[in-house]
């Protein structure tokens, strides 16, 4: 059945009082002391709580839109490790990056994420007590100038970097790749996102040539740093390598690109891919200048398990670029997200790529999309008696218009006994007689989140029988935008949710 509304924990009851009476807590501190004096340091109620119950506490308050500076003050203590200020950042200015740095000196992972009210002055008195920080998210920060050249000498520790929309420029790189050849600085960094950054290729190039460990780098356009590395085979910059070795092999995991304006020619696929061998993860959501031929250069990526791609600029197809991807190397894929692509074959998505766990499409930007409704890997499952899409836990599509057949839709959950996740918006196809059909085989015993708008032709039938059923784990519902289902029915939806005491959210509109 539908989740039922079990007992909390006692931790979580105690986390839910503290945040439901903080203000009770601080009440002594905001009457007799906030605002008459400055403190680096506050003896108050929480200084037993553990980091992770700081977190709690802060996230709840996040979540209710209730956090404010002076509950900081106070739930802020040195044995803090794991903090995330990102979901505050109005209340985030220097006075509050001074306490953290005076009170929380061992931080291991720290998110500020968007944090732009803080200077880079402030950076550089907190960047001077990071030195256990392990992952660092600084994304639309101004951490800039001494600041970040002190997080790139000081945290030796550090494994992932997130310097998006910082202005981060080559200098910086390169004293990185300066101390990293010394074995000093953050020289084991795995992961760097310099995306939106004045980093040129050059600086992501010496990075690749002077960490080691590095496995993710996200810039503007990875693609063209192996290309034209090689015309700079033997360059220096400032004691960095910049060039990339003819026989070079790289150890990235991931090869990103996501800016529309980016270009990307099928020989920066070509060469791209004969030098990371390792690739496990291929995003290509945005770029242009490539073709279908130069997309098939991912065939030799036999490690890859997710891939992202994208025909924003209408200059690939499925038959002629994914298609022949997935036949080379379906077999391990396990996350396929594919964007404003004509002719899509659900058919050989589910017999091509038997271990996919997640399938997102997004069509939304087609007046029409078209959908191949009878196709020749639906004879082979049969034939093989294969059930598509077995092991699936993630289904997301989006369309504005589709034309996919009942009999499509079908596969996609018929054989589904592991979805946990279904977000559907304007799909046709996704309606009563398929859903019921559909769960006559597979009663979607493990779905926790159903998200469907605009679905004209789904009524309160489904819906009814997934709350009534005494098994599964449905927990979250959003019926936004379907006339089939009426307020009447969200009414009766929310009687059958009371009645078995269900711990189920229910969205209607």
């Amino acid at each position: 059945m539908p989740r039922r509304n079990g007992l909390f924990r006692l931790n979580e009851i105690c986390v839910q009082y503290i945040a439901n009476h903080i203000e009770f807590w601080c009440e002594d501190y905001t009457k007799n002391y906030m605002g008459k004096h400055s403190f680096l340091h506050i003896i108050g109620p929480f200084e037993d709580l553990t980091s992770e119950q700081v977190q709690k506490v802060l996230s709840t308050l996040q979540r209710k839109r209730q956090l404010a500076r002076h509950h900081l003050q106070l739930l802020l203590h040195n044995r803090v490790q794991h903090l995330d200020l990102s979901g505050c950042s109005k209340i985030i200015n220097d006075q509050m990056i001074y306490v953290v740095a005076a009170r929380c000196k061992r931080l291991k992972n720290l998110n500020l994420s968007n944090c732009s009210r803080v200077s880079s002055k402030a950076f550089l008195t907190l960047a001077d007590k990071l030195s256990d920080a392990i992952c660092l998210n600084l994304k639309q920060t101004r951490c800039i100038g001494d600041a970040l050249r002190l997080i790139i000498t000081n945290c030796t520790k550090l494994r992932e970097l997130n310097l998006q929309g910082v202005q981060v420029n080559d200098s910086d790189i390169f004293l990185m790749c300066q101390a990293a050849q010394k074995g000093e600085g953050c020289c084991r960094l795995v992961s760097l996102d310099v995306l939106d950054t004045w980093v040129t290729e050059k600086a992501v190039t010496a990075v690749i040539n002077h960490l080691p460990e590095i496995r993710h780098l996200n810039c503007n356009n990875v693609f063209v740093i192996f290309p034209e590395g090689m015309e700079r085979h033997g360059q220096e910059i400032d004691g960095c390598d910049v060039g990339i070795a003819p026989n070079k092999m790289c150890k990235l995991k991931s090869l990103t690109a996501e800016n529309p304006n980016a270009l990307i020619t099928d020989n920066n696929l070509f060469v791209t891919c004969l030098h990371c061998p390792e690739v496990t993860k291929v995003v290509l959501a945005g770029p242009h200048g490539f073709t279908d031929a130069g997309l098939r250069h991912i065939v030799s990526l036999n490690k890859l398990k997710e891939l992202t791609i994208s025909s924003h600029h209408n200059n690939i197809s499925f038959s002629g670029g994914v298609l022949p991807i997935l036949q080379a190397v379906g077999k391990k894929i396990t996350h396929l997200h594919l964007q404003d692509l004509e002719d899509i074959d659900v058919y050989a998505i589910g017999f091509l790529c038997p271990e996919l766990q997640s399938l997102n499409i997004d069509v939304r930007s087609l007046d029409i999309c078209n959908f191949i409704s009878e196709s020749s890997f639906n004879t082979q499952a049969v034939g093989q008696r294969r059930n598509p899409f077995d092991k699936l836990r993630k289904l997301v599509m989006y369309a504005q218009e589709e034309n996919m057949t009942d009999d499509t839709m079908l596969v996609l959950l018929k054989h589904s006994h592991e979805l946990e996740t279904v977000d559907i918006i304007h799909m046709g196809s996704f309606k009563d007689a398929v859903l019921l059909e559909a769960l006559e085989n597979n009663r979607l015993l493990k779905l926790c989140k159903l998200s469907v708008f605009g679905c004209g032709s789904l009524s309160h039938a489904p819906i009814t029988q997934l709350l009534l059923d005494d098994q599964n784990e449905i927990g979250d519902i959003r019926l936004l935008e379907c006339r089939e289902i009426s307020l009447q029915d969200s009414r009766d939806f929310l009687k059958i949710i009371r009645k078995g005491r269900y711990n189920v959210t229910l969205e209607w509109t």
